[in-house]
């Protein structure tokens, strides 16, 4: 057997780091987010975000779905819509027959708002979070006219989040990690709304509710 020169053990040290780079393969993202027919004429501008589901089985997922709910909240007044305060929309649901999120057919108008967005979780992994601050989620979002019951935008996410940052986290920093990754995940997804026209308000639209 030929023994490697110390030149070559050198090579091959720098060499397997890179190798080890050359093992993630970027995730088939996939965002099959539209909107339909009846948006332009719908035009809503007031949004009940209504709870998230979930569908994963996971438990850990549970504890952060109201954290989503948030962000999907502030990202839709970046996209100038007015969502409707989230204690308000509590506040209501809580009144109704149904369970903790009744059929969404059953709660059109019910908060006074022009539609209502539905989030579920389907999938999410945080396996690489860890390792290399990246979170898998599929999400089903859709965005219903209370006027016509009908669905104006709506679709389905499979992303891959990457957190900035360098280096492994702390078990300390997991929390803010994933609060950074709904965040964004939110962003990605609302970015594909069309973005409301100021001053295309429907009349009534503007009275204020909570």
């Amino acid at each position: 057997m030929r023994k490697l020169s110390a030149g070559t053990g050198l090579f091959l040290l720098f060499l397997l780091p890179a190798a080890g780079c050359r093992l993630y393969s970027k995730y088939p993202e996939r965002l099959d987010l539209h909107t339909t027919s009846l948006f332009p004429r719908e035009n809503p501008a007031e949004v009940a975000v209504l709870p998230v589901l979930d569908k994963t089985g996971i438990p850990n997922v549970q504890r952060f779905l109201p954290d989503l709910r948030r962000a999907f909240y502030r990202r839709l007044m970046e996209r100038r819509y007015t969502p409707l305060a989230l204690g308000y929309v509590d506040r209501v649901l809580r009144t109704q027959s149904g369970g903790p999120v009744p059929l969404v057919k059953n709660l059109l108008g019910k908060f006074g708002e022009d539609a209502l967005l539905l989030v579920t979780v389907n999938s999410w992994s945080e396996r690489m979070l860890r390792a290399d601050r990246r979170i898998r989620a599929s999400l089903e979002i859709h965005l219903v006219s209370s006027r016509s019951g009908r669905e104006v935008w709506g679709g389905t996410v499979d992303t891959e989040i990457k957190v900035p940052g360098h280096g492994m986290p702390s078990p300390d920093e997991i929390p803010l990690l994933r609060r950074e990754a709904l965040d964004i995940l939110a962003g990605k997804a609302l970015a594909l709304l069309p973005k409301r026209k100021v001053g295309s308000y429907p009349a009534g639209a503007l009275q204020e509710k909570g």
